[in-house]
């Protein structure tokens, strides 16, 4: 996996605990201690770190003395890696955040200073579950999508406030155009939950509380949900994303409501205080069939403290993470030549509007490989996955 979320390259040794794929066999270096790492889910490793070779397979991304550490005990409720969807994990944010200090201090920075990668940037150019064979990972960003009007460049940046994960400034959250009432805590504490932030690895997107009764309360009142669903004792766990749900009747896309995200700007209005811009979200994007037809609710409560930018904005938008200048990049991306409903919506600092469906002639890019291999050749896999784990599915009758 991709993970902008954390820094580490971590890599299965021989004889990993609940492990089933292929490892690697480097011995600790002399001296070396035992490292950990923890995730949001509540997984995590016991490891060493070393340096050795790592390359991005059908490039000339490569450097020698790549920061690796090397796992020899995971967690098993949950389970770090299995050995069949994951091999390990690539961390792609800030080095403030490595567990193994050398220089480079991240294999993102080696590939850099080695000449290998051109910029210090990611661009992730995702689909839905519908188009998913035409997601890619374009290290250094060499390989841009020309669609819906866009020159391969993001139309909007926004300024990344702390070097640590990607985090954002969100000023405002709206449901059908209306701002919401944010929590006094939201974007108001201190550590690392300063700000808001934008991760590759969060399957859903996750807001607090208040943004999320108003979202529901929104979604039940518009007459949008099939009806099959409305009337369903399945409902409430449904809006809540606990489960997936195969209605017989079609939802009516164009009376669910919509969510938008006022994000700070890298642009500056009246000479110092920084602009902003606006995404707007339609409910294709919050409400998404998994890879069987289910339909899930990819849009959840989370913390009061801060929003989560997760799998929804990737899988539509393309993202580009610019490690060089603290910034994320942001244009219309998978699926938005085809689109109907004319969502997601960007709107620039000066009112310039892009939406989606509105095209103009594009080669389709032929992509970067994302395969992280070792010095014995261990891939990683590199495209961020649109589904989320729930407890059950149901077929409505």
């Amino acid at each position: 996996m991709i993970d902008s979320g954390s820094t580490d390259l971590t890599i299965p040794l021989a004889g990993l605990n609940n492990y089933s794929g292929p490892t690697i066999n480097t011995p600790r270096p002399p001296g070396g201690s035992n490292l950990t790492g923890a995730y949001g889910d509540q997984s995590g490793w016991i490891g060493y770190g070393f340096q050795g070779t790592a390359r991005v397979t059908g490039t000339n991304i490569t450097t020698s003395n790549a920061p690796v550490i090397g796992m020899f005990q995971q967690t098993t409720n949950p389970i770090y890696t299995t050995g069949d969807v994951t091999q390990g994990l690539l961390g792609i944010a800030y080095p403030s955040l490595a567990s193994y200090r050398v220089t480079p201090s991240t294999v993102i920075d080696a590939w850099v200073a080695s000449g290998t990668m051109p910029k210090n940037e990611i661009a992730f150019h995702a689909c839905p579950y519908s188009m998913i064979n035409q997601s890619y990972v374009d290290f250094g960003n060499t390989d841009p999508s020309y669609k819906c009007s866009s020159n391969g460049v993001p139309v909007v940046w926004a300024y990344s406030p702390a070097r640590t994960y990607f985090t954002l400034d969100i000023r405002a959250i709206s449901v059908n155009s209306v701002p919401v009432t944010l929590p006094s805590t939201f974007q108001n504490v201190m550590g690392y939950n300063k700000w808001s932030f934008i991760d590759s690895c969060t399957s859903v997107i996750v807001l607090p509380g208040a943004v999320i009764t108003t979202l529901v309360n929104a979604i039940r009142s518009s007459g949008g949900l099939p009806s099959d669903l409305a009337s369903s004792s399945y409902l409430s766990d449904f809006l809540a994303g606990n489960i997936g749900v195969k209605p017989a009747q079609p939802f009516q896309w164009s009376k669910l409501p919509s969510v938008s995200f006022d994000i700070t700007s890298d642009q500056t209005i009246s000479g110092s205080q920084n602009a902003t811009f606006k995404i707007t979200l339609g409910a294709r994007q919050y409400i998404q069939p998994n890879a069987n037809g289910y339909y899930q609710m990819i849009i959840q409560v989370g913390s009061d403290a801060y929003a989560n930018l997760g799998i929804p904005f990737f899988s539509n938008l393309n993202v580009v993470l610019d490690r060089a200048n603290a910034r994320v990049g942001f244009s219309q991306g998978c699926g938005c030549d085809t689109a109907t409903d004319g969502y997601p919506i960007i709107q620039d600092a000066n009112g310039m509007t892009w939406t989606a469906g509105i095209s103009i002639p594009y080669t389709t890019p032929t992509g970067t490989s994302t395969a992280i291999k070792t010095t014995t050749d261990i891939p990683a896999t590199g495209t961020p996955s649109s589904t989320i784990v729930l407890t059950s599915f149901i077929v409505l009758a």
